[in-house]
C-alpha cells in the first residue's frame, strides 16, 4: 500500500459523539444488515408476479446478506491494508453502520436508500412528524456524515426525508385456478423437502401470455435421486388432474460459490471506490463470463488528469486482488478492468 494511501486513511477522525458500539462496529465487529423496507405488492399484481416479486425480494436480501457472511480471519487481514474496500467485508454495508446508529439514538428510521445512477446521495427515511423531522435534521446529518467519515467515505452527501407509507386500494385476489396452480407449487416444494431431497428451488415456468406451462426443480449436481425427485412431482400434478410438465434443472454448486465471491468482490470495490471522491467512481458493475469490473467514472476523456485517475483505479484494485491475504479467496478468478470516462472512452 502507498505511503500516501496510507496516510490518508490515517488521518480520518472517528467523531467522538458516536457510540462506542459504532466504533467497535468500524474497527472489528459486523454491523447486522438493514434491508429496505418493501413496497407493499400493487393490488392488480398477478399471481404469477407476485410470486416472482417474492422470489426476487428473497434473492436480493440473500444477494446482501453475502456480503457479511464469508467473513474470515484471512480477508480481514488482507482488509486491514485496504481500509478503502474494508467496510463490506469486515463491519458491514455503511448503510448498516448508519441505521443501527440512527436507531439507537432513537430516530424511527424506516429506510435508508443509494440511487442508482451517478448521483452519489444517501436518503435516510424517517418516519415522524414534520417539524420533529426538521428539528433532528442537522443531527441525523451529523451522525451519518461521521460514520461516512469513520469509514473513509467522503463522496455523497446526506439527505433526511419523511417516511411515506405506500398504500394500495386492495389486495389482489387469486382465480380459481391461480390458488390450484400455487398449491401444486407448495405441495412440490413441501413433499421434496419432507422426502429429504436436495434441492435449490422449484420454480414456475411463465410464458408471455402468464399461462403456467411447467415446473422447474433446481438441484445440485451431486443429488443422484432427480428421477424419483421428477416422478413424485409429476405425481403431485397428475393428482390435481393438471397437466402441466416438470422439468429437472442441474446446477453447479462449485460455479455459485465463485459467482458468490466474486459478487462479493464487487460489493467491496462498489463501496470502496464510489466513497471517495479521489477515485471519481460513479458506478461499478460486472460481466461474470469473462468476470469484467466495468468501472464509470466522472472524468472526461480530455481532462488533463484522466490518465492518473484511471491509474490509481488500476492500482488500488490490483494491489488489492493481488495481495498475499487474498490468494486463497480469488483463487481461480480471473478478472478484466474496463474503466470508462464520462464521455463512454475507455480510460486503460
Amino acid at each position: 500500500m502507498s505511503s500516501a494511501f496510507k496516510q490518508t486513511f490515517n488521518e480520518i477522525e472517528i467523531p467522538e459523539e458516536l457510540t462506542q458500539r459504532v466504533k467497535l462496529g468500524v474497527s472489528e465487529a459486523k454491523a447486522e444488515l438493514v434491508s429496505p423496507v418493501p413496497a407493499p405488492l400493487p393490488s392488480k399484481m398477478s399471481w404469477h408476479k407476485k410470486a416472482a416479486y417474492t422470489i426476487c425480494t428473497a434473492a436480493a436480501a440473500a444477494g446482501l446478506l453475502i456480503g457479511s457472511a464469508f467473513v474470515s480471519p484471512t480477508v480481514q487481514n488482507a482488509l486491514a491494508n485496504f481500509p478503502f474496500f474494508s467496510s463490506l467485508f469486515k463491519s458491514g454495508p455503511v448503510i448498516g453502520l448508519i441505521h443501527d446508529e440512527l436507531r439507537y439514538k432513537g430516530y424511527n428510521v424506516m429506510s435508508i436508500a443509494q440511487p442508482a445512477g451517478s448521483e452519489k446521495i444517501i436518503s435516510i427515511y424517517i418516519d415522524a412528524p414534520d417539524k420533529e423531522i426538521q428539528s433532528s435534521e442537522a443531527d441525523v446529518k451529523k451522525i451519518a456524515n461521521g460514520i461516512l467519515a469513520s469509514q473513509g467515505i467522503d463522496a455523497y452527501t446526506v439527505k433526511v426525508e419523511k417516511y411515506i407509507e405506500f398504500t394500495t386500494k386492495g389486495e389482489y385476489v387469486f382465480t380459481a385456478e391461480e390458488k390450484i396452480l400455487d398449491q401444486i407449487h407448495m405441495n412440490i416444494h413441501e413433499t421434496l423437502r419432507k422426502q429429504g431431497y436436495s434441492f435449490q428451488t422449484v420454480g414456475l415456468g411463465i410464458d408471455k401470455s402468464g399461462k403456467l406451462m411447467e415446473y422447474t426443480i433446481e438441484v445440485p449436481r451431486n443429488e443422484k435421486r432427480t428421477a424419483e425427485m421428477l416422478k413424485t412431482a409429476e405425481q403431485i400434478v397428475a393428482d390435481a388432474s393438471r397437466s402441466e410438465k416438470v422439468r429437472i434443472v442441474t446446477l453447479n454448486i462449485e460455479d455459485l460459490e465463485t459467482e458468490g465471491r466474486k459478487s462479493n468482490i464487487v460489493s467491496a470495490l462498489s463501496e470502496g471506490l464510489m466513497g471517495k471522491s479521489e477515485y471519481k467512481v460513479n458506478s461499478i458493475s460486472h460481466k461474470m463470463n469473462p468476470f469484467t469490473l466495468i468501472i464509470k467514472t466522472s472524468v472526461h476523456s480530455k481532462d488533463e488528469n484522466a490518465q492518473k485517475v484511471s491509474a490509481n483505479i488500476q492500482n488500488a484494485i490490483d494491489e488489492f486482488l493481488s495481495s498475499p491475504e487474498m490468494k486463497d479467496y480469488v483463487k481461480g478468478i480471473s478478472y478484466e478492468i474496463q474503466i470508462l470516462s464520462k464521455d463512454k472512452k475507455k480510460l486503460n
